[in-house]
């Protein structure tokens, strides 16, 4: 498992990038099987993944 935190203001391209990761890599051995990206409702522009 791996957790990535940052900030961005532009969460929509970020969830653009996940799924062109997920089209990528689908069909593939091996890497990641599984991706969440979530929003600190806390902290504006805080996510993880």
């Amino acid at each position: 498992m791996q957790i990535t935190d940052f900030e961005t203001e532009r969460l929509e391209e970020m969830e653009q990038l996940l799924e062109e990761a997920r089209q990528g890599l689908a069909g593939k051995q091996g890497g990641p099987t599984h991706r969440i990206l979530l929003k600190d409702r806390d902290t504006p522009g805080a996510t993880s993944r």
